[in-house]
């Protein structure tokens, strides 16, 4: 996480909301065989953000020994 909040412009959102920090964080997590579900809620207007996730998890899986169940809950209009 500290790695990728190295890259966020100082003073920017990303910046004052610690986005590096918060994925790092989620990276960690989902590749922790500890970890078995990852639930993500996507608003309306986001389904870039759900597709994101599901790249994350896929991506993740490909290095677990037990696959993530994924949870996706779109909220629409």
């Amino acid at each position: 996480g500290e790695g990728l909040q190295a890259f966020c412009i100082p003073g920017s959102v990303a910046d004052q909301r610690k986005v590096g920090l918060g994925h790092g964080n989620l990276g960690k997590m989902l590749l922790e065989e500890d970890t078995e579900c990852f639930a993500f809620l996507a608003g309306h207007e986001s389904f870039a953000a759900a597709e994101g996730a599901i790249g994350i998890a896929t991506k993740a899986n490909r290095v677990r020994q037990k696959p993530l169940r994924v949870i996706l809950n779109g909220l629409g209009k």
